[in-house]
């Protein structure tokens, strides 16, 4: 059983770690070519000039469209402000104007958004208004506060990725995909290439400070912080060892995994998850 759990959980790691290195590796390159395309709740503020009627503040629709003076609705959805330019220039100037000068600019960025949850200042909603990398959004959500010092090397930030379609939104061209970022890597030790940008849907989670529970014969039984590749081992000895009394080897975790509880038998060297129970039982000789 112990062998089969073990396999179990290096096998999620791995999955987990695939995952991260394909968005680390394709991260840069991604936003090198981003520009923001307007969607739906966007407002862009469109300029004509000596045509004051033609100007002002226009609301993307939630079908991707705007009403404009003239020519009605007008599919904007999927364009950036050039592109957008450019075609009221084309519009304006074959049926209306002489040589139309035209401007666009986004006023205020909505259709991009991004959630983050958790343990952290401000939890919500946040708007992407340019490339922003995981550290910018953590600021702005006022993540990053004085206890910073005391986050644990096994807490992780978890990122919820959505599937990114076609350009037709009917096709997947990447696979919805869920990752972690080791906090303690990403915040204290400063490894860039964690600092990954953020896409349009994340959800970013930020959980609490991650415990085990030692019980039993043990000297200081009671709860301490969870790192990552922590072994039973180690957890026993931050409970203070053996009290004496204890029957070490026949250890048992408690652990709850799909709604249902586990019982363990385990040796020092096996590894624990978070909110594991470790149970060190009174020796009957």
């Amino acid at each position: 059983m112990t062998l089969i759990l073990f396999l179990s959980i290096n096998s999620v790691i791995a999955r987990e770690k695939s995952a991260l290195h394909q968005i680390i590796a394709s991260d840069s390159m991604d936003m090198i070519k981003y520009i923001y395309k307007v969607g739906h709740d966007d407002v862009l503020t469109i300029q004509v000039y000596d045509n004051p009627d033609l100007t002002g503040d226009f609301t993307v629709s939630t079908d991707g469209k705007i009403v404009f003076p003239l020519l009605g609705q007008i599919k904007v959805a999927g364009l950036d402000e050039m592109e957008i330019q450019e075609m009221l220039t084309e519009k304006l100037g074959r049926d209306y104007l002489y040589n139309p000068v035209v401007s666009v600019t986004i006023k205020l960025f909505r259709s991009k958004v991004v959630y983050i949850l958790g343990n952290i200042g401000k939890p919500g909603i946040y708007y992407l208004e340019r490339p922003t990398r995981l550290f910018d959004l953590l600021s702005k959500a006022e993540g990053l506060s004085k206890d910073i010092g005391q986050q644990q090397n096994g807490q992780r930030i978890r990122i919820m990725r959505e599937a990114l379609m076609d350009s037709t939104g009917r096709y997947p061209i990447e696979k919805e995909t869920s990752f972690f970022i080791s906090f303690y890597q990403f915040l204290i030790e400063g490894k860039r290439e964690l600092n990954i940008y953020l896409r349009e849907g994340d959800v970013i989670y930020l959980p609490g400070q991650q415990l085990v529970y030692v019980v039993g014969e043990v000297k200081k039984p009671g709860s301490f912080p969870y790192e990552e590749g922590m072994t039973v081992l180690k957890a026993i000895t931050l409970a203070g060892g053996s009290n004496g009394t204890s029957a070490v080897r026949s250890t048992v975790i408690t652990r709850i995994e799909n709604n249902k509880e586990l019982k363990i038998k385990v040796t020092m060297s096996d590894l624990l998850k978070p909110d594991d129970i470790i149970s060190v039982p009174i020796s009957k000789w």
